[in-house]
Order: C-alpha cells, then structure tokens, then sequence
C-alpha cells in the first residue's frame, strides 16, 4: 500500500489565516520487495509468493485559511488521492509454477484536516484528521483467482487522529513537531473478512529544514504505532527522508517539490522506499 504518500510543504503548526492557501499536485511512486496488506493477515492467509509489489499515486491537496479576516486563525485541508498498485507473485500449485501480476486502480484515503491555532502569533495549533475510504476493498478483483495478490488500495477503516502541533522558525530554517493519537474505528466500508481486533496508538512527525536562496532543503521523520498486541492488520511503520522545495516564482509562490521516504520498519504493510514529485502554489 502506499497511503503513507502524503503532502510535503504543508503548513505544519503555522494556521493559515483567511485569504491564505497552499495547493499541489503530485506524483509519487513506491517500491517493496513483498506485499503485505490487512487481507494477508485473514486466517489462514499468507503474502508468500508475492516476488514485488510497486506503487503509483497522483494526488491533489489544497489547504486553506477558514475564517473571516479578524477573527481567530483556522484552516482546511483536504487531500484526494488516486492509486495504482502491481504485484508480482509466483508460487507453485501442486500441478506447476504459477507466474503472473496485477493491477489495481483505485480512488484512494481522502483525508479532511481541519486545523485551529491554539495561541495568536506561536506556531502552536491542534489539528483533526479524518481519514475515509473512498473504494470497498471487497470489489477489488473479485471474480479472480488470484484476489489475495490484488493490491489493497489501502485498510477500508475509517480513522480520526486529533493532534497537537508546534513549531519554531527564523529566517534561515525552522523545526516542527506533531503528537497525535490514532482512533481506529469500527466502521469499515468493503469489510472482507469477521472482525478483528484493532489497536489506537500514536502517530507522530518531525521536521527541520534551511533555505539556501530559493531552496529550501528538509528532513522528516514520520510514524505510527499500535499499542494493541492483537492487531496484525493496522498498519504501522516509522519512516525517514530528505526533501526539497524550490520556489521558482516568489509573487505566486509557485514551487517545485521533490522527496524520498524509506521505511525503516514497518508490520502490517510494505516495507520499501518511495519517493515524489509535485508542483505547488502558496500564497
């Protein structure tokens, strides 16, 4: 799965006040060598066989100041992206070796995030994240025989994380900090199996960069865990990374992005690398 794709420049603990907004579109891809995904963990359901799994997304967020001029600082973000995974697998069925890949496309997670400054000028703000499926997982490939190896476009559970953000700058870099607790909800759309037990737990991020002119170069490191010993599905993961952003058009606050992520380690889900291309707009 490759929902760990997100956005790169987004505003962090800085709320955007009205007339504000941030916009992108982007491109990323994502490689591992096997695929795994909440449906492997089914009883009696193995990912062996699988020999690569590789991912594309293209996406679009747009975040924006969401209160009248004056009043207290409050933004929106929404973010909608479409996925295309393949697998490759190989196994042999007792009659030979079976050799073949798949493809599915799909409309992705789309995440609504709204956001409200916690004091008048520090860069501390307290965030929502509702994540909803925007496909049924139970349709994908259906009528194949090879539907376990059908790449998941991701779990199908709806999840809220509430978070706290805070942040430092000046003019040559700055530094964020994100804490939040994710709530795994039972309300799942396309359920392909009985319920299992899911686990809430932590998911966190940090991030510092410098500008060197027009470029601003940045790190990040981003995760989530979960605190419940009985959940093999809720996928976890910590990943790392470099990215960049290039401002080529200061008046329009148009720029050039890019970045990479490797998972450093990772249950219930891929672990491989990925990486991203986009272009933005800021004001």
């Amino acid at each position: 799965m490759i929902a760990w794709i997100g956005g790169l420049a987004l505003a962090g603990p800085w709320t955007r006040s009205a007339g504000e907004y941030y916009a992108k579109l982007a491109v990323d891809a994502y490689s591992a060598p096997e695929y795994r995904s909440p449906v492997t963990a089914l009883p009696g359901v193995t990912e062996s066989g699988t020999t690569g799994f590789r991912g594309e997304q293209f996406s679009a967020w747009v975040e924006f100041g969401a209160l009248p001029e004056g009043a207290w600082r409050a933004q929106l973000a929404l973010s909608v992206p479409v996925t295309a995974g393949h697998t490759e697998f190989d196994f042999d069925n007792g009659f030979g070796r079976v050799r073949g890949h798949t493809t599915v496309v799909r409309v992705g997670d789309v995440r609504l995030v709204p956001q409200v400054a916690l004091h008048p000028t520090a860069p501390i703000a307290a965030a929502l994240e509702l994540k909803v499926p925007a496909y049924r997982n139970d349709s994908v490939c259906r009528d194949s025989p090879y539907r376990i190896y059908c790449p998941r476009p991701g779990d199908g559970q709806i999840d809220l994380t509430p978070s706290v953000l805070a942040g430092v700058s000046n003019p040559h870099g700055f530094a964020e900090f994100s804490a939040g607790w994710r709530i795994r909800t039972d309300w799942v759309l396309g359920a392909e199996g009985p319920p299992r037990p899911l686990g809430d737990g932590p998911a966190f991020a940090a991030a510092g960069g410098g500008h060197l002119s027009s470029l601003l170069l940045i790190a990040r490191v981003e995760g989530n865990l979960v605190l419940n010993p009985d959940d093999a599905i809720t996928p976890q993961a910590v990943r790392l990374g470099p990215a960049a952003l290039w401002t080529v058009h200061e008046a329009t606050g148009t720029a050039l992005e890019a970045r990479f992520m490797a998972d450093l380690w990772s249950k219930g889900t891929a672990r491989g690398v990925g990486g991203g291309v986009g272009v933005s707009a800021r004001r």
